[in-house]
């Protein structure tokens, strides 16, 4: 397998299981701490990918964060925002 397709297939079986975990879980964590969680992770990476694209306007070479950033965010959407209703 590609690197590409098997970085997608990696990101694709993450973002499943994290969508299927909060929904076996939310009457014991808690709506409010997993959404809570889901809005905090989502903010942080949202602040590392401006950082991010920030450094390269100016023309710096800042380290990779951008597809690490991205899957963490995809993360923090499936574990609050996404499956559970507001």
């Amino acid at each position: 397998m590609r690197p590409p397709a098997c970085v997608f297939v990696c990101v694709c079986v993450c973002v499943r299981r994290a969508r299927i975990w909060p929904i076996e879980r939310v009457e014991r964590a808690g709506r409010l701490t997993l959404l809570c969680t889901s809005i905090v992770g989502m903010a942080s990476t949202l602040l590392i990918m401006g950082v991010y694209f920030w450094e390269k306007d100016r023309g710096r070479d800042p380290p990779d964060l951008a597809l690490p950033a991205t899957m963490v965010y995809m993360l923090s959407f499936a574990i609050g925002l996404g499956p559970i209703p507001w």
